[in-house]
């Protein structure tokens, strides 16, 4: 049975203060704010996964391990604003790593989501990850894109239901 041979990647991503501007919808942030968002990255980061699986043609991997989770969820208990603050930084520090990994996501704005097939899915298995037949990681915060970048939409799994897609769409119409 055919697998793909896992190479950890060593990565540092940058704070993304305008990422977390968009995700959050704050359009200023104070100095406060900002040390809280570095501080909280800090801590995210520890949890950081990235892995590229495959040699030449493959796929690369960015999760937070799922040890994460149980601790958003007590913080959520306490302080639902700051687990929040929290959710969203950590959907920057994955952003991140991806696009210094990547920088075509970048320039693309999206990261295509490889079909499950049987491969991947035993390629992901050693590292403690499902990948499901509709294409979620079993993780809260984790992305698969396939390497090297190919980030035409016809690559990506979602195509037929991609909200992206479908606004860029010339049929697309708007109504009030």
């Amino acid at each position: 049975m055919k697998s793909l041979p896992a190479q950890e990647i060593k990565i540092t991503p940058f704070v993304d203060l305008e990422t977390y501007m968009l995700l959050s919808g704050n359009k200023r942030i104070s100095g406060d704010l900002a040390g809280k968002i570095e501080s909280g990255w800090q801590w995210i980061f520890q949890y950081l996964q990235a892995y590229r699986l495959g040699e030449g043609k493959g796929y690369l991997v960015i999760w937070l391990k799922p040890a994460i989770e149980a601790e958003l969820d007590r913080i959520r208990e306490n302080d639902p604003d700051w687990a929040e603050e929290l959710h969203i930084i950590a959907q920057c520090v994955i952003m991140a790593t991806m696009l210094e990994i990547l920088p075509e996501c970048g320039h693309q704005s999206c990261a295509p989501l490889p079909e499950p097939n049987k491969v991947l899915k035993r390629s992901l298995a050693p590292l403690g990850l499902e990948y499901g037949n509709d294409g979620a990681l079993n993780v809260r915060f984790g992305v698969v894109t396939p390497l090297p970048y190919r980030g035409e939409c016809e690559e990506c799994f979602l195509k037929e239901g991609c909200s992206k897609r479908i606004l860029q769409s010339p049929q697309a119409t708007w109504t009030v």
